[in-house]
């Protein structure tokens, strides 16, 4: 089919119909418009680079045309922004929301598509946005990720109003999804790109055609794939189990590797050095990589080296990237050869659709005849039948567990869909687990004991008419566990940050950094002389909660020494965690410290060293330079340069300009002045940051 043939059609899309690159159409993306994908709710089920994504985007014009909003959900922040890229291209008002819980996000009235992950778009829907009901389209992508991520069933049926489209290139049983669900599917394997899949013995490939590849190299192993795939021109992407060996990975393939641009990958390289104030050792260990012409990717890289690493690789830079199965979902960054090292976890081999989704990468539509996927394993004959040959697996339910069930109930309360025992009685019946286990007493009971707690803690009252309480109210739109909020509630008393730090980690939201042998000495040492300003009793030796109390009292320690202005190098070294860890902890304390300020506010008082904490934690910095730091381009060490000069938020706009480009540099003081030149009062001056 031509795409003109589809402008015919839907004739509304004839107004953008000259933006659109593409002439003919993918036979999938023939077969799903002729089974009306672009008219209702629809399930397409295909490979990677099928084009789903065309067919996500002529839906969502036409409901835009048509004066509708459309949602478009994904579940990581970095598919979120690419596909903002690649709506933005087109003449309609685009924007992605993927910020802050707790808030209602009400400027997103004046967009036609809002772009956002499945957990903003849950915590967006408990605010009552009024512009929710101008909905006419949501996209579920990645839909696989409901295995996982058990908002996803919940978000279905609550959009079951309007039109809903779930894309995904790895689900086992398309058919019976699509039947919980009640609509129409599409499942094909096709690829616009052919994929090569083979194992390698020693130094020969053998491809699943029996056929075999000899390597033009004496070198064995993933040394042999390397080298031959440098040999001839293949750009690699190489995925590992751990974050050591995608680093190590990414060493050794800097002796195949001549550097292509040596001028541009210095450019990069010296970003990713400095996206600190002090260079960490991996920042050091990532650029002087990138500069030989190879790179490495994983959760432990701070979001901005992630960026410049991805775009190097995606433009051809870097012609060797080493990665943990951080590139594995979604992330259009496709390489001629992907290589696939011992694909385990913990002596468990991976799922076959994660494996399916890593040789998804191999191939590049505009660049490569065909892709190649290669496992390397010490158990070939396995990795063959178990991975090239398996069935992706059916995704089953995730909902029917208690925390999980806890938090989806209160929302519904929170948000309108139930106002009574009933209401809640009927969702649960029309959820994938009721509809997949043929049992819809069980997850009916287990939702009717979670609204008694409820009930019993104060978050929602009623008898007939139920609903959520102000304090539930909040514990819903800080998207919030109810029981971490009860924790919060009975353990509470007045304390240092360390205390409220703590108390925080002991809640089931955070991740907690690992423990070394040598952690255990230095924290018990520690907790001797600080267990005073612990609010979290320490648990018995043989309590499940013990190791967690620990590794919980680590994190206060490395924040407190964050909010105590101790540098980033030094927090790396002595905790042993990497910039992406950090970055990462601070993100989800920060989230917390709200919660827990909102939650105490509610329940018993308002805390002002809570407030504070907060901001403290977001921008790293102690008590008295914490409004300093909230200027736009300040930071940490400027603000902390600022004070020391003397200058505070009370008298910096009554400095010399020269004065303050000297301490802060001439764009950062232009844009500064520009915002507390005339504010004369506290509000008036939030208000001009927050707009900047």
């Amino acid at each position: 089919m031509e795409l003109k043939e589809v402008i015919e059609k839907y004739q509304e899309l004839n107004e953008i119909s000259n933006k659109f690159k593409i002439k003919t159409l993918y036979p999938t993306q023939t077969q799903a418009i002729e089974k009306g994908a672009l008219e209702k709710s629809f399930l397409l089920a295909s490979g990677t680079a099928s084009g789903k994504t065309l067919i996500a985007q002529l839906a969502s014009f036409r409901k835009v045309l048509d004066n509708k909003k459309v949602l478009y959900l994904v579940p990581l922040r970095s598919l979120a922004f690419e596909k903002f890229e690649e709506f933005k291209k087109f003449p309609f008002r685009t924007t992605i929301s993927v910020g802050e819980m707790d808030k209602d996000d009400h400027w997103l009235r004046n967009y036609d598509i809002i772009i956002s992950t499945y957990e903003k778009a849950e915590s967006l829907i408990r605010h009552k946005p009024l512009w929710i009901k101008e909905i006419g389209l949501v996209v579920f992508d990645e839909a696989h990720e409901l295995a996982r991520k058990p908002l996803i069933e919940t978000l279905a049926i609550k959009f079951a109003w309007t039109q809903i489209l779930l894309l995904s290139a790895t689900i086992g049983n398309v058919s019976e999804i699509a039947d919980w669900l009640g609509i129409d599917f599409l499942e094909s394997d096709f690829r616009p790109i052919p994929l090569k899949e083979g194992i390698l013995k020693e130094t020969t490939i053998h491809w699943k055609d029996n056929s075999e590849e000899k390597l033009n190299s004496n070198t064995f192993g993933i040394d042999g794939l390397i080298s031959n795939g440098v040999n001839q021109k293949k750009q690699t992407l190489i995925f590992t189990n751990t974050r050591r060996e995608a680093e190590s990975t990414a060493t050794r393939s800097l002796k195949f590797v001549v550097p292509r641009d040596k001028e541009k990958l210095n450019e990069i390289a010296n970003k990713i050095e400095n996206v600190f104030d002090t260079p960490t050792k991996q920042c050091k260990k990532l650029a002087n990589l990138i500069r030989g012409g190879v790179g490495f990717h994983h959760a432990g890289l701070v979001n901005k080296q992630r960026i410049l690493v991805e775009t190097a690789f995606r433009t051809g830079l870097i012609p060797v990237l080493a990665s943990t199965v951080t590139l594995v979902a979604g992330l259009n960054l496709p390489s001629r050869r992907v290589i696939i090292k011992s694909p385990h976890f913990i002596g468990k081999p991976w799922p076959v659709s994660l494996y399916k989704q890593a040789a998804g990468r191999s191939g590049r539509p505009g660049y490569d005849e065909e892709g190649e996927s290669i496992i390397i394993h010490k158990n070939p004959d396995f990795a063959k039948k178990y991975y090239i040959e398996g069935k992706v697996e059916d995704i089953r339910s995730p909902l029917a567990y208690e925390p999980t069930l806890r938090r989806e109930i209160i929302g519904l309360f929170a948000s309108g869909f139930s106002n009574s025992k009933l209401d809640l009685e009927n969702f649960m019946k029309k959820t994938f687990y009721a509809f997949q286990h043929g049992d819809e007493k069980r997850i009916v009971n287990m939702s009717n004991k979670i609204l008694e707690k409820l009930i019993e803690w104060k978050m929602i009252e009623g008898t007939t008419f139920l609903k959520t309480t102000k304090l539930g109210q909040r514990v819903a739109e800080t998207y919030l566990d109810p029981q971490t909020a009860k924790l919060w509630l009975d353990s509470f008393e007045n304390s240092s940050p360390l205390g409220y730090i703590h108390l925080m980690a002991m809640s089931n939201e955070i991740r907690l950094p690992s423990l070394r042998q040598s952690d255990k000495e230095e924290l018990m040492y520690s907790l001797m002389s600080r267990n005073e300003e612990l609010l979290y009793p320490k648990p018995d030796p043989w309590d499940i909660d013990y190791e967690n109390y620990f590794k919980a009292f680590k994190l206060a320690l490395i924040l407190e020494n964050w909010i105590n202005e101790k540098g980033e190098d030094y927090i790396l070294e002595r905790f042993e965690v990497s910039p992406g860890d950090l970055r990462s902890f601070v993100s989800n304390a920060e989230w917390l410290s709200h919660g827990m300020n909102e939650i105490i506010k509610v329940g018993k008082k308002q805390i002002k060293e809570l407030g504070i904490l907060t901001k403290r934690i977001k921008h790293g910095v102690k008590k008295e330079v914490v409004e300093l730091a909230e200027l736009p381009g300040i930071g940490r060490v400027r603000a902390r340069r600022l004070f020391q000069n003397d200058i505070t938020i009370y008298n910096i706009s009554k400095q010399k300009t020269a004065v303050l480009e000297k301490l802060i540099g001439k764009e950062t003081t232009k844009k500064i002045k520009s915002i507390v030149g005339k504010k004369d009062t506290p509000q008036k001056r939030n208000k001009a940051i927050k707009n900047n």
